[in-house]
C-alpha cells in the first residue's frame, strides 16, 4: 500500500495519467534490472533481489516474476534458487526428473517453482480433479496429517499407472520429486501481481 501510494503521487507529479499494461520495454530492463540499480524498486530494492536482479540479468517480465517467487527462505534455503540461477545462465547441465514434467516445467527449467504447477501435476499426471488438486497443493504446503498424505500419494499412484501407464516406483519418485518442490512452492499469481508493482516503480525509475 505504501508503494501503491507512492506510486500515484508520482504520476500526480509527472502528469501521467496511466501507468503501462504491458512489461516489456527494453529499457526498463537495461537500465533497472540487468545492472541492479533497483533502488525504490518494489521489493528489488532489497540487498538480495538486487543480487539475484543482476545474477540472473533480468530481461523479460517472466523472468521477473520468477525471481520474485525465487527469493523466498524455501527455495533459498533447499538450494533451488543457486539452481536456478545455473540452469538460466546454462552453467549447468540437467534434465527433467521425467518427460511428464516437460510441459509443466519448461519455463522454469525443469523446477517446479509455483504452487500452481504443482497443481497442474496433480491434475495431469495423477488424475486428480481441480478441487482435489487444490486440496493436495495445501496438504504439501501445510501439515495436514499424515493419513491425508499417504491417501493422496496412493491415488497419484494409482492413477499414474492408470492414466500413463508409469510403473508404480516411477510414479512414486515422481510423486516425491513434486512433494519436494511443492512443500515451498510460492502462488505463481501473486508473484505476478507484485512484479507488476515492480515493473511500474522501475518504469518510473527510468522515466
Amino acid at each position: 500500500l505504501k508503494t501503491l501510494s507512492v506510486i500515484s503521487d508520482t504520476m500526480k507529479r509527472a502528469g501521467i495519467e496511466k501507468m503501462p499494461t504491458t512489461f516489456d520495454d527494453p529499457a526498463v530492463y537495461e537500465k533497472i534490472f540487468i545492472p541492479g540499480k533497483t533502488l525504490g524498486v518494489f521489493q528489488f530494492e532489497t540487498p538480495g533481489l538486487t543480487k539475484l536482479s543482476k545474477q540472473l540479468g533480468i530481461k523479460s517480465f517472466n523472468e521477473m516474476y520468477d525471481a520474485t517467487a525465487l527469493y523466498r527462505p524455501g527455495p533459498l534455503h533447499s538450494g533451488e534458487t543457486a539452481d536456478y540461477v545455473l540452469r538460466h545462465l546454462k552453467k549447468k547441465e540437467w534434465k527433467y526428473d521425467h518427460q511428464l514434467l516437460e510441459p509443466l516445467t519448461n519455463e522454469t527449467y525443469g523446477l517446479i517453482l509455483y504452487q500452481e504447477q504443482v497443481m497442474q501435476v496433480m491434475y495431469n499426471i495423477g488424475g486428480f480433479g481441480w478441487s482435489s488438486a487444490e486440496s493436495s497443493r495445501k496438504i504439501m504446503t501445510k501439515s495436514k496429517g499424515k493419513d491425508e498424505f499417504n491417501k493422496m500419494r496412493a491415488e497419484f499412484v494409482a492413477n499414474a499407472a492408470r492414466i500413463h501407464k508409469l510403473e508404480n516406483k516411477v510414479a512414486e519418485k515422481l510423486f516425491d520429486v513434486v512433494c519436494t518442490f511443492g512443500s515451498l512452492g510460492f502462488n505463481k499469481s501473486h508473484s505476478v501481481e507484485y512484479s507488476v508493482i515492480s515493473y511500474w516503480c522501475a518504469w518510473l525509475k527510468t522515466y
